[in-house]
């Protein structure tokens, strides 16, 4: 596992954001898709044409069907990042594919599993936190998940993600009760409300591997306050070059929004500080 704290960026929708994020050495870059209901989505075309270092490259969907997912599943050199209903469907039809994926674990479903990790302990019973993860998950299609199949599905998970959202969509901006977590030999990634000002309390609160952030790397302004703005383009918020998209929610009010350099920047210098200052402390206590 990695010694310096995992860093994935989340809800690229151009190259130029991508690559602007990659200056920053990001462990993995998040493209949604198949997603409607985020206003980061894109189709499975644009996440193909987006360029990102091989298996950087994460596909994260929520609630997907079936035949959708197959087509996932063909993609190379990808991982594929699994919310909601889709990790169900995963269980029931890819536990045989080589693919990575990764798992996002719900609130509920992590406090679950810390209290049934704390009754193992106290029979002695040696379960690994990761397996009490999967056993956490409300399994809609399936009774359950036999053991050697549980190891299966360990094997291939490139990472867990530990988010706010009961229903599977992240991207939320809301942080939760951040809790102890065990040591795991699968990185767990906190992801939920994570900024440049609450990045390092996460990490030292929670004992996780690394950080998943959105909305903590966006700049968003309302409708009715973006003719106060004077950049460039501004007007074409669609375009490869325009420093802003645009999002209409359900209740018909707009934002306009983008990702920000100098946000990305900004976490990245906290977490490598936080390394060194990790570094410093390691070599103090040998002598």
């Amino acid at each position: 596992m990695k010694n310096t704290p995992i860093l994935k960026l989340c809800g690229f929708m151009t190259q130029n954001e991508i690559n602007f994020a990659l200056k920053y050495d990001p462990d993995y870059i998040g493209i949604v898709v198949g997603s409607p209901k985020s206003k980061r989505n894109v189709s499975l075309d644009d996440f193909i044409d987006l360029s990102v270092p091989k298996n950087q490259k994460v596909l994260v969907t929520v609630n997907t069907d079936l035949r959708t997912l197959t087509k996932y599943f063909n993609e190379q050199d990808i991982i594929i990042q699994l919310h909601g209903q889709s990790r169900n469907l995963y269980f029931s039809n890819f536990i045989d594919s080589s693919t990575r994926i990764a798992l996002s674990i719900n609130y509920e479903e992590l406090t679950n599993a810390l209290n049934r990790f704390e009754e193992v302990r106290v029979r002695e019973n040696k379960v690994p936190f990761e397996n009490l993860l999967i056993e956490s998950i409300e399994k809609s299609d399936i009774n359950s998940l036999s053991p050697s199949k549980v190891e299966k599905i360990i094997q291939n998970i490139e990472y867990f993600v530990l988010d706010t959202n009961k229903y599977g969509y992240g991207g939320t901006g809301i942080c939760w009760d951040w809790k102890h977590i065990p040591n795991t030999s699968t990185p767990l990634l906190i992801a939920g409300g994570i900024n440049s000002d609450n990045v390092i309390e996460a990490l030292n609160q929670t004992n996780a591997c690394g950080v998943d952030l959105s909305s903590g790397i966006e700049i968003t302004v309302p409708e009715n306050e973006i003719k106060g703005l004077k950049e460039e383009k501004l007007y074409q918020p669609q375009r490869e070059t325009s420093p802003y998209h645009f999002y209409r929610n359900e209740s018909g009010s707009g934002v306009y929004w983008r990702k920000d350099e100098r946000l990305i920047k900004a976490i990245h210098d906290r977490i490598m500080k936080f390394e060194n200052q990790r570094r410093k402390q390691s070599v103090k206590a040998k002598f």
